[in-house]
């Protein structure tokens, strides 16, 4: 995949990112990461059993995060450590940093290390510049080829649906999600035919593509051919 190969061109390494946080202060509660080796052709080699922390914050958990994440006060107040110690951890984990390239899912997870950092004063931490520098949202790229029946992006868990994966379990826990990510990459790449008909959809459902071409692609694909005297004629509908 071209657009994949682009983008970790420099990279021998993947780090997929999950944060947890609280409801209205969006305070990182907790941290998940799986590290990926990559083999020459930017598929994942081998990958560990990933990174997990807790981190302490005054402010309490509600029964919303509660429910879903698993996360209480009482498991913060036991297991959770300051969040400039859990960065710590975190790169100490990843380890070098020259060829390692980070991916999250949806724009969520960096407003959040953004909100922590700068409330830490973090935000100039070599391990948080270079996830700013050097992360990629993959919702971002699955949504240029696949997308829902409204035309909206794909959650993690219909995306992994699609290509026929299931999901890590728990959900919402950090670590399950960032293990789900690097499945989704897994199967993005692995998948063509399941890609190219999900984009043959996003092509022909596309509401800014001019009518003629609308009309030419849903006629390729239900004809299988299509010609110029088409085309001029989807044109005359529309000027005449």
């Amino acid at each position: 995949m071209k657009i994949i190969k682009r983008i970790v061109k420099d990279s021998n390494t993947l780090v997929f990112l999950d944060f947890e946080a609280t409801e209205t202060t969006l305070e990182i509660i907790s941290i998940g990461a799986v590290k990926a080796i990559l083999d020459s052709k930017k598929q994942i080699k081998s990958y560990d059993k990933g990174f997990k922390c807790y981190v302490y914050t005054k402010t309490p958990i509600t029964p919303i995060i509660e429910n879903m994440t698993g996360i209480t006060n009482e498991l913060l107040e036991k297991e959770g450590i300051p969040f400039s110690e859990a960065l710590s951890r975190l790169a100490r984990y990843i380890g070098d940093l020259t060829f390692v390239h980070f991916f999250t899912y949806g724009n969520f997870d960096l407003r959040l290390l953004h909100v922590e950092a700068k409330a830490n004063n973090l935000l100039e931490n070599n391990l948080v510049l270079q996830i700013f520098r050097k992360n990629t949202d993959f919702s971002q790229i699955l949504n240029h080829y696949a997308r829902n029946s409204t035309n909206q992006t794909l959650s993690l868990v219909k995306a992994l649906k699609l290509f026929k994966v299931h999901p890590v379990e728990p959900l919402h826990d950090p670590l399950s999600d960032a293990k789900s990510l690097l499945l989704l990459y897994e199967a993005f790449l692995k998948s063509p035919t399941i890609l190219r008909n999900e984009y043959l959809k996003v092509l022909t459902n596309n509401p800014n593509l001019e009518a003629p071409l609308n009309k030419l692609l849903k006629k390729l694909l239900k004809d299988k051919s299509v010609t110029l005297d088409d085309l001029n004629a989807f044109i005359n509908e529309e000027i005449n």
